[in-house]
């Protein structure tokens, strides 16, 4: 395509995955600023800024999506068993298998989390047990024409992730990555505020599922010593690289932080939390500016084609 056509494709993905982010957070319980909140800092994230042109991020633009519909599911919605099993299957044609499988599964372990975590307790699990089951015979339907010819003609290409010397551990990234300017993990730190705050002050059914995709992402990205075991197999024995872990750690963290954003704007302290919020913000800011190394030079991230320099995301 000409290259107007090709920007406004990736304009109108940015749009849908950003959609798709908002509506969930809204059936979450958001309000609708909250919900915007979240959608942007996912658009903002460096891994978008980084990474757009790769259909690594393209696959992620159902996140949303997908996590709308199971959370449908989650509520008794079971007549629309099929709109989880349409979202993941535009995963897959995506272009990006990894990270569609990825987040597909993720989107798997959302629904039974989420009823888990609300009123009804594991006793509310078995009636999800017909449209997972169904979810998953129509996800497999709608993905064979495009997976099935993939895998008979796997053995005919080659990966440059098939040359790395340790495939499981290629691309890992490290904790100091969280606050390294340019990294496509970089996260401010006002985000890691409002993700406590989430915890600390906001709903059990609303914090605890993103809470448990955040760790399952940070997991897959970070590989921490005592949890590879759960590393190999969220990455179904390392065939998954590390750091498609960022397709699932940045909407997570970015639901968190929607959330511990909604607690600061609603109930009788709102007043008072906006200002704190103001402050916290304009606090970490200065001490971002003065501490992070590079923060107003670096590109960073690793690509040479990024469309935007991280610093600012900062």
């Amino acid at each position: 395509p000409r290259a107007w056509v090709y920007t406004l494709g990736l304009l109108l993905g940015c749009l849908w995955g950003a959609a798709g982010m908002a509506l969930w957070l809204r059936r979450l319980g958001l309000s609708l600023s909250a919900s915007a909140f979240g959608a942007a800092v996912v658009l903002a994230s460096p891994w978008v800024l980084q990474c757009l042109p790769y259909s690594d991020v393209w696959a992620g633009w159902w996140t949303g999506w997908v996590l709308w519909a199971w959370e449908g599911c989650a509520r008794g919605e079971s007549r629309r068993w099929w709109l989880p099993a349409m979202f993941m299957a535009g995963m897959v044609y995506g272009g990006h298998p990894e990270v569609a499988v990825l987040l597909a599964g993720a989107g798997f372990l959302y629904a039974p989390v989420r009823v888990a975590a609300g009123p009804e307790g594991v006793r509310g699990l078995r009636r999800l047990i017909p449209p997972v089951f169904a979810s998953l015979v129509l996800l497999a339907a709608l993905a064979a024409p495009h997976v099935l010819p993939l895998w008979d003609r796997a053995s005919e290409s080659l990966t440059y992730k098939e040359l790395a010397p340790e495939f499981s551990t290629l691309g890992v990234k490290f904790f100091h990555d969280l606050w390294t300017a340019g990294s496509d993990v970089a996260v401010v730190p006002a985000l890691f505020a409002l993700a406590v705050l989430a915890i600390v002050r906001g709903e059990r059914g609303r914090w605890a599922p993103p809470l448990l995709l955040a760790v399952l992402g940070s997991v897959v990205l970070f590989r921490p010593p005592l949890l590879g075991w759960l590393a190999d197999l969220v990455t179904l024995g390392g065939t998954i690289p590390p750091f498609y872990g960022r397709a699932l750690f940045w909407p997570a963290l970015a639901a968190l932080a929607a959330v511990g954003f909604e607690s600061l704007v609603a109930g009788p302290q709102a007043r008072r939390g906006r200002a704190s919020a103001l402050l916290m913000g304009g606090v970490f800011f200065l001490l971002a500016i003065v501490s992070w190394d590079g923060l107003l030079g670096g590109h960073g991230g690793g690509h040479g084609d990024n469309l935007a320099p991280s610093w600012r995301w900062a």
